[in-house]
């Protein structure tokens, strides 16, 4: 009998989601990723011992694993949710426009 979680993706809250890293344009650099989330993490007044847990579990040479850890210590914005926002906000300002026309 075969598990259904194992087809699933099960998203998990970041430990600290009020932190939110953009990381648009950084494609599957390791090291600018990992070190751009371990910044934001210490900007945002973790400790150091966290920070350096963080980099711990992150450090790695898959990206895919690095992106999975980052996701579970802060809220992240990838390139594809960035241009899904970027539609959104388009569609609507489209929406806006067509209603401002039709007034006279």
């Amino acid at each position: 009998m075969k598990n259904n979680l194992d087809r699933k993706e099960v998203e998990v809250k970041p430990k600290y989601p009020q932190i939110v890293v953009d990381l648009t344009g950084y494609g599957d650099h390791v090291f600018a990723t990992l070190g751009k989330v371990a910044n934001a993490l210490a900007d945002n007044g973790v400790s150091q011992p966290e920070c350096r847990q963080f980099c711990r579990e992150a450090a790695t040479h898959d990206f895919a694993k690095l992106l999975q850890v980052c996701k579970q210590w802060v809220t992240v914005i990838e390139e594809e949710e960035k241009a899904q926002g970027e539609k959104r906000k388009e569609g609507i300002s489209l929406c806006i426009t067509g209603v401002r026309s039709r007034r006279r």
